[in-house]
């Protein structure tokens, strides 16, 4: 789906290339999916859609939260319900989900480095996610760490960061964070000899 999303807002830069850019986190929009899927009421007459603008992705899904649980609950990281187990066993068996109870906490990780927010709502029966385009981070520190990282292809480490931002550790890991979230960054290597380099979209 997000292949196709970016294909659809590729474009011609006027020169014998073209380029290719993911107008919303690739983590969230897989979540959204998968979240619509894994609760949707199959029961229910009304069918689960996917409508995309060109300024927002919107998931309805019929069903809604159980009574017992509130919006607010379930955008709680490590609560978690499921309408249909064995189709959410069989996402996480191929890595299209990670662990119950993340799905709603992913989607906002990814768009920490973003200005815009994602929407949720629970209105009746009905579950709705509006992803907002992004198309680049708004946020100048998460688009200066972006730029750090593609002077050097070998990648920067966690101490290069901090230094290069001059922000205290914990708002330079929040920034990495989302743009790990958001498939901006990649990790690699363990421990102490972890390095953060631009993920393959982004090289």
């Amino acid at each position: 789906m997000s292949r196709q999303i970016s294909s659809f807002f590729s474009k011609k830069t006027g020169k014998q290339e073209r380029l290719e850019f993911y107008p919303w986190p690739e983590t969230a929009l897989r979540e959204a999916l998968t979240n619509s899927l894994a609760h949707q009421d199959y029961t229910s007459p009304i069918q689960t859609t996917v409508n995309i603008y060109p300024k927002r992705i919107v998931f309805i899904t019929p069903g809604g939260i159980p009574p017992e649980i509130t919006l607010d609950d379930a955008l709680t990281e490590g609560v978690s319900f499921c309408r249909n187990e064995k189709l959410a066993d069989l996402f996480l068996r191929l890595r299209w989900m990670e662990k119950a109870g993340s799905g709603f906490s992913d989607i906002f990780r990814a768009y920490a480095p973003y200005a815009v927010k994602p929407i949720l709502q629970h209105i009746v029966r009905i579950f709705r996610v509006e992803l907002p385009r992004t198309d680049t981070p708004v946020d100048s520190r998460a688009g200066a760490v972006l730029s750090f990282a593609r002077a050097d292809k070998n990648g920067r480490t966690r101490a290069d960061i901090d230094n290069y931002l001059g922000v205290s550790r914990p708002t330079a890991r929040k920034i990495i964070e989302g743009l790990l979230a958001s498939g901006e960054l990649m990790r690699i290597g363990k421990t102490r000899a972890v390095r953060y380099c631009l993920s393959s979209k982004n090289s």
